[in-house]
C-alpha cells in the first residue's frame, strides 16, 4: 500500500490501498460499446471505494498549504526586517546631505514644469522627491532652492491645481532667488510664416480678450516675490504688464528675457513701461534678452544701462539696427551681443535711408558678437557700421530659405569690419549657398591670429580648392619667421567641418560636388608635426615625451568632422563612396596622431 509521510519528526504519514492492475476498462473506452451489467456494478463500487481517498488528499494538501502560507508569511517578515537593516548600510546613506541636494538639483531642469501647449502636462519632480522618504523630505523641504526652479504655461486644463502647485513652489522656495519662465499660450492660435518658412509654425501668446482672471491671479503670484526673481524668460500678452503698475525693484535679478507680441506696426512700448522699470530697478542685470523686440531703443524704452555684459536681440528691425541706434552707447560695458537680423515686414514705417550711410558703432569691450542673418540687405548695413577692436569672438550664420530675392550678401563690409577686429580667435560659420567659398578664404586670410575654426556649409563650398588653401607647408629655412610660408591660418588648433548634401533639382543629370576625401586628410597632416607623419604605429615611440617647441604649440589639436543629409535625400553612389572612403582614411592615416595627442571626431552616419 502507498505511504506517504507526511511529517519527517513525529513520523506521520498517509496510507492508501493500491490502485487495481486491471486495465479492462481502457478496452471498452476505445471500442466505445455500452459496459455490460457486471462491469457497471464494479465502476460503481470502485467510485465508491476511492472518493473517499480523494477526499482524504484533499484534506491533507489544504493542511499543508495552510502551513506553506504560514512559512511564505513568516518568512517575508524577516525577508522586510533585514531588508531595512541591509539599508542601514547602503552607500546612499553616507553621502553628505550637500551632495545629496546637489543631485536632487540635477534631476530636472525645473522644479516645477507646467505646459499647456500642444498637450497639457504638469511635471513637479521636486513635490514627488520631497514624498519618497523622511530624509529626503527633510533635504527638500529645507532647501529652497529647489523649489526655486519654474517653467509655467498659465493656460492649463486644471487651472486650479496649477495655481496651488505655483502656490507652494512660492512658498517654499523662500527665500532662494527665483528661475522662472512664464508663459501664456493659446495652442488654436498658432500662426504658420509662409512668407518666410513654410515649415515654422509659431505659438502666439494669449490675444487680449482671451486673458481670463485665473491667468493674471497666477501671473501676481510671480510678481509678488519680483524681489526674488534672479533669472526670468516673459512670453505674455501685454496686458499682463500693464496690469501691474507699481512694479517697484528686482535686486537680485541677472538674467532677464521678455518677447512681445506679434505687432510690428505699432511702435510703442508695448509693456506700458514694465520692461523700462525692470532695467533701471535691476542693480545686478548683466544679461538682457529681448525677442520681436520693436519698440525704439532710447526713445519709447531708453534702456541705458552701465551692467548688462550680455545682450541677445531677436526679430530686430530697421529702426533698431546698429547704426541706426547705437547699442554700445546704451550698454558701455557689453562683452555678449547676439543680434538676428530679420526682413522689414513694412518698409512704410522705416526712417532708414539707404542711400546714406550708417555711422560707425564702436565698441572697445565687445568679446564675442553672433550674427543670425534673415536680411541680406539689413546684415550689409549693420556689419559695415560695426568697429570692434577687442572681438575675440565671430559667429555668423545665413538661412538660404529666406533670402530668395534679396541683394547679395556683400562679403567685403565683412572684410571691412575685420580690419578692426585684428584679434579674433574664434570664428564659427554657418552658411549654405550663400558665401562662395573663394570669399571665405580671402576672409581667413585677414585674420592669422584665429586658432578655434568652425564651417558648416553644403558640399560645393567644400570642393577641393577649400582644403587645397587650408594644407599648411613647411616654414622654408631662408625665412626667419614660420608664419609666412605655412598658409592661412598658421596658429590654428581646432577645426570642426559640417558638409550638407543637399537636394538638387538636376542632381541626376551631373555629377555630385564632393571634395576629395585624401585632401581632407592631407590638410590635417599638413597642421601636424612633420616627425608625426612618418611615425610607425610602436608603441615604444608613441609613449615618448613630446618636446614643447614654437610650432608644436600651433600645430592642430582638434580635428572634427560630419556629413549632414537633407530630409528626404537619398545619397548617390558616388556620395556614399565619398562617406566610406574618408571614414577609412580618418582611422587609417590619423591613428597615429591620435597617439600623440590629436582630438579626431566624426560622425559619417553608418560609416
Amino acid at each position: 500500500m502507498p505511504r506517504t509521510v507526511l511529517c519527517s519528526a513525529c513520523k506521520r504519514d498517509l496510507v492508501t490501498p493500491d490502485l487495481p492492475c486491471d486495465l479492462s476498462h481502457r478496452d471498452i473506452l476505445r471500442s466505445g460499446s455500452i459496459p455490460s451489467k457486471l462491469v457497471a456494478s464494479q465502476v460503481e463500487h470502485a467510485i465508491a471505494h476511492w472518493s473517499p481517498v480523494i477526499t482524504q488528499y484533499d484534506a491533507e494538501i489544504e493542511t499543508l498549504e495552510g502551513i506553506l502560507e504560514e512559512l511564505r508569511s513568516k518568512k517575508g517578515e524577516i525577508q522586510g526586517y533585514l531588508d531595512e537593516r541591509q539599508k542601514l548600510w547602503s552607500p546612499i546613506r553616507k553621502l553628505p546631505v550637500e551632495i545629496l541636494g546637489e543631485i536632487f538639483a540635477t534631476c530636472s531642469d525645473n522644479g516645477l514644469l507646467i505646459t499647456g501647449v500642444p498637450k497639457g502636462k504638469i511635471s513637479a519632480p521636486t513635490l514627488a522627491l520631497s514624498h519618497v522618504c523622511f530624509l529626503w523630505r527633510k533635504i527638500i523641504l529645507s532647501t529652497p532652492s529647489l523649489w526655486a526652479r519654474m517653467s509655467v504655461d498659465f493656460v492649463h486644463a486644471e487651472k486650479e491645481r496649477a495655481r496651488s502647485l505655483v502656490e507652494l513652489y512660492l512658498t517654499r522656495s523662500r527665500p532662494a532667488p527665483l528661475t522662472c519662465k512664464l508663459e501664456a499660450l493659446d495652442s488654436s492660435n498658432i500662426v504658420d510664416l509662409q512668407d518666410f518658412d513654410e515649415s515654422m509654425d509659431i505659438v502666439l501668446p494669449l490675444a487680449r480678450h482671451e486673458i481670463e482672471d485665473d491667468h493674471l491671479r497666477t501671473f501676481e503670484l510671480f510678481c509678488l516675490e519680483a524681489d526674488r526673481w534672479q533669472d526670468v524668460y516673459l512670453n505674455l500678452h501685454s496686458t499682463f504688464f500693464n496690469i501691474y503698475r507699481m512694479f517697484t525693484a528686482a535686486p537680485l535679478l541677472k538674467t532677464f528675457g521678455i518677447k512681445w507680441e506679434d505687432e510690428p506696426w505699432t511702435y510703442e512700448d508695448h509693456t506700458d513701461g514694465f520692461l523700462r522699470r525692470i532695467v533701471q530697478n535691476s542693480p545686478l542685470l548683466h544679461n538682457l534678452v529681448l525677442s520681436n523686440f520693436h519698440d525704439r531703443f532710447g526713445r519709447g524704452v531708453p534702456l541705458n544701462h552701465h551692467q548688462v555684459t550680455s545682450l541677445c536681440i531677436i526679430g530686430v528691425f530697421h529702426e533698431n539696427e546698429l547704426g541706426v541706434v547705437d547699442i554700445f552707447r546704451l550698454f558701455t560695458h557689453l562683452e555678449h551681443l547676439e543680434i538676428s537680423l530679420d526682413r522689414a515686414l513694412s518698409s512704410t514705417h522705416s526712417e532708414i535711408n539707404d542711400e546714406v550711410p550708417h555711422p560707425q558703432c564702436h565698441s572697445s569691450t565687445l568679446k564675442t558678437l553672433v550674427l543670425k542673418i534673415r536680411s541680406n540687405k539689413s546684415s550689409n548695413r549693420v556689419i559695415s557700421s560695426l568697429v570692434l577692436p577687442s572681438l575675440r569672438s565671430l559667429d555668423l550664420s545665413t538661412d538660404y530659405k529666406l533670402l530668395r530675392d534679396e541683394l547679395d550678401f556683400s562679403i567685403q563690409s565683412l572684410k571691412n569690419m575685420l580690419q578692426y577686429s585684428p584679434h579674433i580667435e574664434s570664428f564659427k560659420l554657418y552658411s549654405i549657398m550663400v558665401i562662395q567659398v573663394v570669399d571665405v578664404l580671402d576672409l581667413l586670410a585677414r585674420i592669422p591670429s584665429l586658432t578655434h575654426l568652425t564651417i558648416e556649409a553644403d558640399s560645393v563650398f567644400f570642393y577641393n580648392k577649400f582644403f587645397l588653401d587650408m594644407t599648411s607647408t613647411l616654414p622654408s629655412p631662408a625665412h626667419s619667421r614660420s608664419d609666412e610660408d605655412r598658409g592661412l591660418l598658421p596658429h590654428l588648433k581646432s577645426l570642426d567641418l559640417t558638409v550638407w548634401f543637399l537636394t538638387s533639382e538636376d542632381e541626376e543629370e551631373q555629377d555630385p560636388d564632393i571634395p576629395n576625401p585624401k585632401l581632407i586628410v592631407d590638410m590635417v597632416e599638413s597642421r601636424r608635426q612633420q616627425h608625426d607623419a612618418n611615425v610607425v604605429t610602436d608603441q615604444t615611440v608613441s609613449e615618448q615625451p613630446r618636446v614643447m617647441t614654437t610650432q608644436t604649440l600651433n600645430e592642430l589639436c582638434h580635428f572634427g568632422i560630419a556629413a549632414s543629409v537633407e530630409d528626404g535625400k537619398v545619397l548617390m553612389d558616388e556620395e556614399r563612396e565619398w562617406h566610406e572612403c574618408l571614414s577609412r582614411l580618418l582611422r587609417d592615416r590619423l591613428r597615429v596622431h591620435m597617439d600623440r595627442g590629436l582630438s579626431c571626431t566624426q560622425d559619417l552616419g553608418p560609416f
